[in-house]
């Protein structure tokens, strides 16, 4: 039964790994984008990045519970703090020296504090960092949440924890940040950097992923069944949610600003929900003609922390070559070029930078889940 289960978590993240792959291409092709379409499609990485963190984080906290019926949420800090701050830190400096001249001590402040989305909406060294600061805020936030939730509201200490005040809460977090969006684009439609990056507008894609963590750890075979049972009608769903994504931008359009940020982490949950209750595809997808593709993605979904931190680099430095030799490559050969360097400096960074330091997290601070 053991290794039954182990083969089975051994799948199940390489599931997750390839939707880290296909995030951090969305990102990628946002940011260097072929065409118009590739364009907008590409921003929902970022929102694919939010549920698969929320699932993964709070998964580490369910876990730890499950296993320790209890959570310390020092502990749980530290821990992602290894995995965070060291890559993010030390790519920091060479934006720095790059941009200084553009820098002041308070845009540098805001980025290695994590508060430059509430400043200035987005990143100050590279704009994409204002999603690290989203994520940094849910993982104070979510530990926090937690132990308050295990000490004062869970005085009975159950494995098994009220499934009706858990799914509120979270749908309730949904819905308020959906009501927060809707005020900001009635107030002011042209304001549009914040509302875009902002945590309390966007923390519910996280609690998205939060909510189906729940539901797999804490009510997994009934999760199972009924995705299993409605997996055709699901996809379908999800892929109608999505379906304007294409025409449609988040810097031009309210709509995106408001509901359309539901719609699409509603859409990349089910998908999620999909993916960690099919085992058997991913397993399979191994030995057939997509083996390849497929392994690739799931290496670059790998490293793709260390790719999101370093690409806009790479894509400042790429162009600032091109400018100075006046070269004109297509979209698509720039896309490919810059995505190929983001990756192979990605993957550099995690083996030689974040993983020396994960190794060390795991010998001071060994996981308790």
């Amino acid at each position: 039964m053991v290794r039954v289960a182990e083969k089975i978590h051994h799948v199940r993240l390489h599931g997750l790994d390839f939707l880290r792959g296909i995030a951090i291409l969305l990102v990628l092709l946002r940011h260097e984008p072929s065409n118009m379409h590739t364009y907008h499609i590409g921003w929902m990485g970022v929102d694919l990045f939010f549920v698969l963190s929320g699932f993964l984080v709070s998964g580490l906290i369910f876990k730890e519970y499950q296993s320790k019926a209890d959570f310390k949420p020092i502990y749980f800090l530290i821990r992602r703090g290894f995995k965070i701050y060291p890559v993010y830190y030390i790519t920091y400096m060479a934006y720095l020296i790059v941009f200084i001249d553009q820098l002041s001590l308070l845009k540098i402040s805001s980025d290695l504090l994590y508060f430059q989305n509430y400043l200035y909406g987005w990143g100050n060294a590279y704009a994409a960092s204002w999603s690290l600061a989203v994520e940094e805020h849910f993982y104070f936030g979510i530990a926090l949440s937690a132990f308050i939730y295990l000490r004062w509201f869970h005085s009975n200490m159950q494995l098994q924890l009220n499934p009706k005040k858990i799914i509120s809460l979270l749908l309730f977090i949904c819905l308020s940040c959906l009501c927060f969006r809707i005020f900001h684009v009635l107030s002011d439609p042209t304001e549009y950097a914040k509302n875009i990056t902002m945590t309390h507008y966007r923390i519910d894609a996280l609690v998205s992923g939060v909510l189906v963590s729940y539901l797999f750890h804490f009510h997994q075979e009934r999760f199972k069944r009924v995705i299993k049972k409605h997996r055709g009608s699901l996809v379908v769903l999800g892929l109608i949610l999505l379906s304007w994504t294409p025409y449609l931008d988040p810097q031009t359009s309210v709509f995106v600003r408001s509901f359309g940020f539901t719609m699409v982490y509603l859409a990349l949950a089910i998908i999620l929900s999909v993916v960690i209750t099919h085992h058997d595809v991913f397993e399979k997808a191994q030995n057939t003609i997509l083996s390849i593709p497929y392994k690739l993605c799931c290496q670059i979904g790998v490293a793709s922390y260390a790719i999101y931190v370093i690409h806009s680099l790479v894509n400042h430095s790429y162009h600032a070559v091109l400018s100075m030799n006046l070269w004109e490559l297509p979209p698509l050969t720039d896309f490919l070029l810059t995505t190929c360097c983001s990756v192979m400096i990605g993957f550099l960074i995690k083996y030689q930078i974040e993983n020396r330091f994960l190794k060390i997290r795991d010998l001071k601070f060994p996981s308790r889940a």
